[in-house]
């Protein structure tokens, strides 16, 4: 019998020399996205990281005088889904933001997320503006948020501006300030511990009742101006312990015996309790 035709190889594949064999493993096309992480108490490294900032703020001679409050349940497009929300309030602050530049300001604030039974999905903003631009940014924010017009009879406003216990004249002295970052950090835990004492007790802190809420997702932050990384570079020299956190957080008879940011010279007692040296 005559001998069998020679067979031919069969055609080259890109695969057949993949170092990972013939059929490489593909990467999921619609990969499921972790949900966001939610938490009924604000952590400490969260609380930690707005005193830090309130403070350095305040001694560089820029203190966060300003309290803002911001009612999203009247904003036009709000979803209060975690990361709709933040989606949101990015835009927000971007607004937020350019006006600040446009009026030569720097962008210094922290903010934190909450949501009330009764004010349902709100933030709270303090921020280093003077009291003289207060009703040119409100008017600004509540075109930024393009917020609903308040029912007839109803006196909540959808963006408040405030200066604490000054009202109108801003939270420009230590203990002004200060008692607006502890209203900021009401929603850490009552059981939080930290150096062998409750936080609560040492910093002065009261959520007047309130009952804890659950937000998903990140809960509060600091503007790039006020993190971490500007802090350093200004040689700040971060608060850690407990009993630094609540020096930093002077009440207000202890405020009156320390000096004022404006007053604050290298060596000086004050100077070493701004955290910066």
């Amino acid at each position: 019998m005559p001998p069998n035709p020679p067979v031919s190889p069969p055609p080259f594949t890109p695969d057949q020399y993949s170092p990972l064999g013939k059929n490489p493993p593909q990467p999921p096309q619609n990969p499921i996205p972790r949900p966001p992480s939610s938490n009924p108490y604000l952590s400490l490294s969260a609380a930690r990281e707005i005193i830090n900032a309130a403070a350095f703020s305040a001694a560089i001679g820029k203190p966060l005088c300003a309290s803002i409050t911001i009612h999203w349940k009247h904003s036009e497009g709000f979803n209060p889904e975690a990361r709709a929300w933040m989606a949101h309030q990015d835009r927000f602050f971007d607004a937020f933001r350019k006006w600040l530049k446009r009026k030569n300001l720097s962008a210094l604030y922290v903010w934190v997320r909450e949501n009330a039974e009764k004010k349902k999905w709100h933030t709270h903003v303090l921020a280093h503006v003077p009291p003289e631009l207060w009703e040119e940014l409100e008017v600004c924010l509540l075109r930024a948020g393009r917020f609903d017009e308040p029912p007839s009879g109803v006196t909540d406003r959808h963006v408040k501006i405030t200066g604490g216990w000054s009202w109108d004249l801003g939270a420009y002295r230590d203990a002004q300030w200060a008692g607006e970052v502890r209203y900021f950090l009401k929603s850490v835990s009552p059981r939080a511990m930290m150096d062998g004492e409750r936080v609560w007790d040492a910093l002065g802190l009261d959520d007047r009742g309130r009952k804890p809420q659950t937000i998903a997702g990140k809960r509060s932050g600091v503007s790039n101006a006020l993190s971490r990384a500007a802090r350093c570079r200004a040689k700040w020299r971060e608060l850690f312990t407990l009993a630094q956190l609540r020096d930093a957080l002077p009440t207000a008879g202890k405020a009156m015996r320390l000096p004022t940011p404006n007053t604050i010279r290298p060596g000086s007692r004050g100077f070493a309790f701004a955290g910066l040296g």
